[in-house]
């Protein structure tokens, strides 16, 4: 389920060049499946900080404020996964 560090840290070190479809691809990897709508992709977390991630759809490329809230949640969920606490 880990993405290589390596994909993280272009996110990370491209947070305002990243597509959207890229950002997509990332959440359906460590979130499942989102619900949809036609301006908006949901995914459900479980987490306590972000017990939901919303994906604006209707751009070429992801707003940085989305791309820095994805990261956080992929980290506190490995956080959680290397603890071994569950959510």
């Amino acid at each position: 389920m880990d993405a290589s560090v390596g994909q993280i840290e272009k996110f990370v070190d491209a947070s305002n060049d990243v597509s959207i479809e890229d950002l997509k691809k990332l959440c359906v990897r460590y979130f499942g499946s989102p619900r949809k709508s036609p301006d908006y992709e949901i995914y459900s977390t479980n987490l306590p900080n972000y017990p939901r991630i919303v994906i604006q759809t209707n751009q070429p490329k992801a707003v940085v404020r989305q791309v820095r809230t994805v990261i956080a949640a992929i980290d506190q969920l490995q956080n959680h996964q290397s603890a071994g606490t569950t959510i």
